[in-house]
């Protein structure tokens, strides 16, 4: 299965905070949306775009803007005997064999578009437990007409701002 195949449904909706996430590696950006389950829980959903880390501004921004098109919300929530099948594919779609490999190996910033305003949050990588948490104190806004190059200097300060 593809992260898709667990989200067939008439019943998904766009939400009006579109979230996204963005990893990076030592040679990649990894951009994809984070959508909502019925559960409220926010989960990765394709398109998973993967781009060199010396991308364009342009291509960066034109990256994280189509992953917030596709954000969506009220998706099915995974049942109890999915759920390792879809981590399965979702290590698989950005590369990753293992969540030890992914949090060894990146660093990960939460982007959320609300109005007319992009806020990036930098995150704790938490290895043990296999997740992020974000450090919403740090958080920082731009304007979404801000230029491409600015909107990408915003997100290095933040990716400087992981712990």
């Amino acid at each position: 299965k593809q992260i898709s195949q667990f989200f067939n449904s008439p019943k998904a909706k766009v939400p009006d905070r579109k979230r996204a996430t963005i990893l990076r590696t030592k040679n990649e950006l990894i951009i994809y949306p984070m959508s909502k389950t019925t559960t409220g829980i926010g989960i990765a959903t394709e398109p998973v775009l993967h781009l060199n880390i010396s991308e364009t501004p342009d291509k960066i921004v034109e990256g994280i803007f189509n992953a917030f098109a596709s954000n969506q919300f009220d998706l099915p929530h995974p049942g109890q005997s999915e759920w390792k099948d879809f981590d399965r594919q979702y290590l698989k779609s950005i590369g990753f064999k293992s969540h030890y490999e992914l949090h060894k190996n990146s660093i990960c910033v939460s982007l959320e578009k609300h109005d007319k305003k992009l806020i990036f949050t930098p995150t704790i990588n938490k290895i043990a437990k296999k997740t992020w948490s974000d450090l919403s104190s740090k958080s920082t806004e731009v304007l979404i007409d801000a230029t491409t190059e600015n909107i990408v200097h915003v997100l290095n300060v933040t990716f400087e701002n992981c712990e």
